[in-house]
């Protein structure tokens, strides 16, 4: 729990308690602080606070009992609420969740940033109809290849009430299929899926050249409860 008293720097002057990070790294900013950051009116932050504060996991979204500290994860995914983010803020904004997986796709046709979007926007379509009854979290973002030869994606997945192996399992043979294809160009493209550990730095990694494509990244939700 964040403390909420002042605190006493070496120079003998107190000041007020803004905010703390962490231990993984998930960021909290006092109300007044957060709104000024992220241009989200105090109004709103308060009636998030209430519906976040007694959700299971609320640790992730507000700290404090007198005063209250919330993270990026109370915004949700709205572009025109998140206008104010830069790459780490998003990365901040992507601590607050739990994810179960972690990979790049990578294609050899996928010449445009635009290609790229469409293998993953449909990846996601065929998830949520694989598994429609589950709560999904879906965000990826597209950068061009080192070599400038086409493009390819980054991604995370969180997937309640489900056997990740399994899941991992239908989406490489769903990527396979795509890989395939039934046109005479589709069956000489090669489309990988390349799955990592989560590990300290992966969303930060993911998130690195965000700002250079700053329309070839996405979240994608299915079945949450807001």
């Amino acid at each position: 729990m964040i403390p909420t008293k002042e605190l006493t720097e070496n120079d003998g002057e107190v000041r007020p308690v803004t905010g703390c990070t962490t231990e993984i790294g998930i960021q909290f900013y006092d109300k007044k602080t957060f709104s000024k950051k992220f241009g989200i009116s105090t109004k709103t932050i308060e009636r998030r606070i209430q519906y976040f504060k007694n959700q299971r996991g609320s640790w992730r979204y507000v700290q404090g009992l007198d005063k209250h500290y919330v993270s990026c994860g109370i915004i949700g995914f709205k572009r025109k609420e998140l206008r104010y983010f830069k790459n780490e803020d998003y990365s901040q904004f992507l601590r607050v969740y739990d994810w179960h997986l972690a990979g790049t796709v990578r294609s050899t046709i996928c010449s445009t940033a635009m290609l790229a979007r469409k293998r993953m926007e449909g990846l996601f379509k065929a998830l949520t109809q694989r598994y429609p009854n589950r709560q999904i979290l879906f965000f990826y973002v597209t950068e061009e290849n080192p070599g400038k030869d086409g493009f390819h994606n980054h991604f995370v997945l969180s997937v309640n009430d489900g056997d990740i192996k399994t899941i991992v399992a239908w989406m490489k043979g769903y990527i396979n299929n795509i890989s395939r294809g039934q046109t005479k160009f589709e069956k000489t493209t090669d489309t990988l899926l390349e799955e990592y550990r989560i590990k300290e730095n992966w969303i930060e990694y993911m998130v690195k050249q965000m700002h250079k494509l700053p329309e070839a990244y996405n979240w994608k939700d299915h079945g949450l409860p807001i």
